[in-house]
């Protein structure tokens, strides 16, 4: 009997435990503990890992600005380097064009100074050859009274 009562016994503590709240039960409260755990530990532990991302996110945003920036200092220093480039080669062409001009000057000038000293010798040719044609006239003059003069005579 002794048996019969221990198994009713037990039988009545088991129907008690059921009958009592979830809460008081060490094992069911084991559970929930380790349940709210596991969720805390999930929480924390995404939590974590997202603001890691955050954090790596912001560090990339900067990364990425700070290349913006020094892709358009580089672009601007391309530009830069361009018209100084296309400014060098104008100066050099004006440089060019001026030394041409320069060269053309000189050689107007030597030729301006050619014509002036050719016009004076045309001036000079001019004038003896007037005083050419003059002696000319007056040498035809005397021949031709020399020539009257000796047909006279031969006559």
């Amino acid at each position: 009997m002794d048996k019969e009562k221990l198994e009713i016994d037990k039988l009545q503590l088991e129907i008690k435990k059921l009958r009592q709240p979830f809460y008081k039960n060490p094992a069911h409260l084991s559970i929930i503990t380790t349940l709210i755990l596991g969720f805390l530990s999930y929480y924390i532990v995404t939590d974590k890992a997202k603001e890691q991302q955050i954090k790596d996110l912001k560090e990339q945003i900067g990364i990425l600005s700070d290349k913006e920036a020094s892709i358009a200092r580089t672009q601007i220093e391309l530009k830069a380097d361009h018209y100084q480039r296309q400014f060098q080669d104008f100066k050099n062409k004006k440089e060019e064009v001026e030394r041409s001009i320069q060269l053309k000057e000189i050689q107007f000038m030597n030729l301006s100074d050619k014509l002036e000293k050719s016009k004076n010798e045309y001036d000079s040719f001019k004038s003896k050859l007037s005083q050419v044609q003059g002696q000319y006239e007056a040498t035809k003059v005397e021949y031709a009274a020399y020539k009257s003069r000796v047909s006279a005579v031969i006559e």
